[in-house]
């Protein structure tokens, strides 16, 4: 769960599209299912409660903001970025498939869910001047 502490990112300047990424990261969106699978992480990626994933389509070649091309690149395939999270009522730019699927399905990655969720909690993390 976000906390007020956790409400800033650090990024490299010569890397601008790092920044909706990590801010991402700051208001609960996690990388894809795969991803967190691949890093060890077995207790997220598994659990059906969690919903707030990225989301990436190998035979459409493309991938969400919070999606790392890895699981493209071992596939033999680069899948650029599209800008914005994963939604399963948005398309894929020129693609019929979705960019998420919906919560409460199996294999759940709607992070749009999440950040739609924690919005007002976030906004809340700084007092205003």
């Amino acid at each position: 769960r976000p906390k007020g502490e956790d409400g800033f990112s650090v990024v490299v300047e010569s890397c601008p599209d790092s920044l909706a990424h990590e801010i991402g990261h700051n208001l609960g969106a996690l990388h894809t299912r795969w991803d967190m699978m691949n890093a060890g992480n077995n207790t997220v990626w598994n659990d059906p409660d969690f919903f707030n994933f990225g989301y990436l389509s190998v035979p459409d070649g493309v991938r969400t903001i919070e999606a790392y091309n890895d699981q493209c690149i071992a596939a033999g395939k680069d899948c650029p970025r599209v800008w914005h999270s994963s939604n399963p009522d948005i398309p894929f730019p020129g693609a019929a498939t979705k960019t998420g699927i919906s919560v409460n399905t199996p294999g759940a990655a709607d992070n749009q869910t999440k950040l739609n969720t924690i919005v007002c909690e976030a906004a809340a993390y700084r007092s205003p001047p």
